[in-house]
């Protein structure tokens, strides 16, 4: 378990979040069968900054329960935390995914930025969708939106990332 200890630890602070990793071990059922998956290891991988605090064995169930990190909706540290596991801290990119582009240090869909924006009344409501994208790389305006989509529950909007930092769990 050293290696898999060390492979969490890395990928950890790699991200700069606690972390919930799997390894899945496989056996082969006779000698020249095919292998089956006898068992799916998970480590959680706690981290205060840069600084390793912990690595603690799961069972699947916690871990698909959320052992995760429990954050607070207003500390500005999950925000930090979403940013770079997003894009890397970086507020003025642009990336093709999944057939459109995601904007910004929190990789916001141009639709879902404009639509939780005017929505929330960040944007102003009579702001076309064309000139939302002028406003979209604003740090401000996307974490203020992102605040009020979390607190609303709407932390899946960042699916992998909102796993990993646990917002799950706001």
């Amino acid at each position: 378990m050293t290696g898999f200890n060390s492979l969490c630890q890395t990928y950890a602070k790699t991200l700069g979040v606690s972390i919930l990793l799997g390894l899945t071990l496989l056996m082969p059922i006779a000698a020249g069968s095919p292998t089956m998956e006898i068992a799916t290891i998970y480590s959680l991988v706690f981290l205060e900054g840069n600084t390793l605090v912990g690595i603690a064995p799961v069972t699947p169930h916690k871990a698909s329960t959320g052992v995760l990190v429990v954050l607070d909706e207003d500390s500005p540290v999950w925000l930090e935390k979403l940013a770079k596991c997003e894009s890397g801290d970086r507020w003025d990119i642009r990336v093709w995914d999944t057939g459109s582009y995601s904007f910004g240090g929190l990789q916001f869909k141009l639709k879902t930025f404009w639509h939780y924006g005017v929505e929330y009344g960040i944007l102003p409501k009579d702001l076309p969708l064309e000139e939302a994208e002028n406003r979209i790389y604003e740090k401000e305006t996307q974490e203020a939106i992102a605040k009020k989509m979390v607190a609303d529950g709407l932390w899946y909007h960042w699916k992998k990332c909102g796993l990993l930092i646990g917002l799950n769990k706001i």
